[in-house]
């Protein structure tokens, strides 16, 4: 996906400026495996896992960072399981933050912005982060308007559990009542930190009336244009 791509990009340019050292695995990372999983599958879900350890174990490594919360949970609390499987795992609005609080990280500009942040279920409920991603935010000069419901109450966008790779028949649409939640706020852009919620939203702002215009940012990529 282009737009994830992106984040990954605005993250990288961001670790770079603070002076992080960190590398990617390229061709030898693989899913994590939380979509097969939630599928029900458990035996590739263990082939997945015990293949992305053994590959991990290969690299010298403090922290296993993280843009999607799904990974976050998986490769942190599921793989802890498994043999040799723990690693410490952050997101990356956890990293950044920190860079920010430690001065590493320095805004050299504000963005003038107004906008809301949904709290992805796996960073917010699951993990229990809700402050970080806001940290950067409040960093990057812009003004949040919190939705109703927002951290602990905020609904999820639908796309978790594999729902991103069927038609859920019944039920309600969660990323359209989400949107409306952000239409109500009158914001020029709604920013998330999480892969799934990007995609979903993205593809239903055009079907909610009131977030036709809304554009969709990760909060990395908000913080990056802070810096030159």
């Amino acid at each position: 996906d282009a737009s994830n791509q992106k984040v990954v990009q605005d993250t990288v340019k961001l670790l770079k400026k603070a002076g992080v050292s960190f590398a990617v695995m390229g061709k030898t990372e693989k899913c994590n495996g939380d979509p097969i999983r939630r599928f029900g599958d458990e035996y590739s879900f263990y082939e997945i896992a015990i293949e992305n350890i053994a590959n991990m174990r290969q690299y010298d490594f403090g922290k296993v960072v993280t843009h999607c919360p799904h990974c976050l949970h998986t490769i942190g609390k599921e793989y802890a399981k498994f043999e040799d499987g723990e690693f410490e795992t952050v997101h990356h609005t956890e990293l950044l933050a920190d860079l920010l609080r430690s001065g590493k990280l320095k805004p050299e500009k504000k963005v003038d912005e107004n906008l809301s942040f949904h709290d992805p279920c796996y960073l917010g409920r699951h993990h229990g982060e809700y402050n970080a991603p806001r940290e950067i935010l409040e960093a990057s000069g812009v003004q949040i308007k919190e939705m109703d419901k927002n951290k602990d109450t905020a609904l999820c966008c639908g796309m978790g559990g594999g729902n991103m790779w069927y038609e859920v028949e019944a039920g309600k649409d969660l990323a359209g009542e989400r949107l409306a939640h952000v239409g109500e706020k009158k914001v020029e852009k709604l920013a998330t930190a999480c892969s799934f919620c990007m995609i979903n939203f993205k593809g239903g702002i055009s079907e909610k009336t009131g977030t036709e215009n809304l554009e969709i940012e990760d909060v990395a990529s908000i913080l990056a244009k802070t810096i030159d």
